[in-house]
């Protein structure tokens, strides 16, 4: 069974799993509400025009292969971890052809020296598991954790230092926290005989190092600060978790404009994308109490996708704002937050968020007094309070869901 057949036998668990009947003759509410469950289940977008490529609905030229993110998405809506597990228990069943093999025992006519035997396995079980596992409670005071850097300009190696040789039947990991959101994939596992482990980090950010345990629960936390001379371009796929540098020739940043070449989409291989613009540094400014203003563009036209959103963050010391806005009709995929005060279109109406970028439009938000106010084009679209306090401002992300851009960018 090769890539081709195995997307097609996944079409066919879709079809089935949705009971919509043959894919042939589903309509354009059958792709929006899959997109809709997808998004439910993996968090992951995959836009309708994408699904009907995948579903032959769209003529296309050669074979259509789905991206990666995309194919992850489509599996783990049908129960599967990934792609490759999906692909791997597949072949396994076809290639699971001999017949098994029944072992039977003779029945044993001395049951009562079984059974003492049984006892005794028993109890020696219990007593190594007791000696091995007991006085395992971790005492945080007694591992150290930190780092030779808490701040540095990109790219930058860092070391942890750690000291876990008190626990060498226990298992130890780092996540260095580079990805956009936590990803369990990137936890690295420390030796118990070392006591330190290094990293280099390439993208600008305020990232959190975590020491985690055998059962993924965080002990303890460093912050490191990689900071950027200027604005600087990244992508990301559909799951947002690994994130990378825009090649420097695609890159149309100036002083006051934020823009990508349209030859990127060629570059990127991406059926569904974000652009990042990014800039950290110490700003020396209160996220509290600021005026955040920009222009924002992105249309379809321009090599955006459809339900395109565009979003900015600011990330304080202790906590961030964030407001996406979407097409309008696709608000479902807005959102905002505060601090701790959020909100998702899933469960709200923020049709307020669903505005039109097809031409430059200007935002202003003005935080004062643990209250956010945004505009859009003059008019006072959203207010909000709320009570954790950011501090300091470490950066700005300004980022578009297709291939948008901004201009006169200004944070004061």
């Amino acid at each position: 069974m090769n890539e081709d057949d195995l997307v097609r036998n996944c079409i066919s668990e879709i079809e089935e799993k949705t009971k919509w009947g043959n894919k042939e003759n589903w309509t354009d509410y059958n792709f929006v509400q899959l997109s809709d469950f997808l998004f439910e289940h993996t968090n992951v977008i995959v836009s309708k025009d994408t699904l009907k490529r995948i579903f032959g609905k769209r003529k296309i030229i050669g074979v259509y292969n789905p991206h990666i993110d995309t194919k992850n998405a489509l599996v783990k809506f049908l129960g599967y971890k990934n792609w490759e597990d999906y692909r791997l228990q597949k072949l396994s069943v076809i290639n699971t052809t001999k017949e098994p093999v029944v072992i039977t025992l003779k029945k044993n006519k001395t049951k009562k020296q079984w059974y003492i035997l049984l006892l005794l396995l028993t109890g020696i079980t219990a007593i190594v598991f007791f000696l091995i596992y007991n006085n395992t409670e971790i005492n945080l005071d007694e591992i150290n954790f930190s780092s030779n850097k808490s701040e540095c300009d990109h790219p930058c190696t860092i070391f942890v230092s750690y000291n876990i040789s008190a626990y060498k039947n226990e298992n130890f990991f780092v996540n260095f926290g580079e990805s956009v959101i936590y990803n369990e994939a990137d936890n690295i596992k420390l030796s118990n005989t070392l006591h330190q482990r290094s990293y280099c980090y390439s993208i600008p950010g305020y990232h959190t190092i975590r020491l985690l345990d055998d059962k993924k629960v965080v002990l303890k936390e460093l912050k490191i600060f990689i900071t950027s001379k200027q604005w600087e371009p990244y992508f990301l796929g559909n799951d947002k978790l690994k994130i990378k540098e825009i090649p420097p020739q695609y890159s149309l940043i100036s002083d006051s404009s934020l823009k990508i070449h349209p030859d990127f989409l060629k570059f990127a291989e991406f059926d569904e994308f974000f652009i990042q613009f990014r800039y950290f540094k110490n700003w020396n400014i209160n996220g509290d109490s600021c005026v955040f203003q920009a222009l924002l563009k992105n249309t379809e036209a321009e090599g955006g996708i459809s339900c395109y959103n565009s979003s900015f963050y600011l990330i304080g010391e202790n906590d961030f704002h964030q407001v996406t806005f979407t097409y309008p009709g696709c608000e479902k995929w807005a959102r905002y937050k505060f601090a701790e005060n959020k909100n998702k279109g899933d469960y709200t109406n923020l049709d307020k968020l669903g505005k039109d970028f097809s031409e430059f439009k200007a935002i202003k938000l003005i935080l004062s007094n643990y209250k956010a106010n945004l505009y859009f084009e003059g008019k006072l679209i959203l207010k909000e309070a709320y009570k954790t306090k950011i501090g300091k401002i470490k950066g700005i992300i300004i980022e578009f869901r297709g291939l948008g851009s901004a201009k006169h960018v200004t944070l004061e």
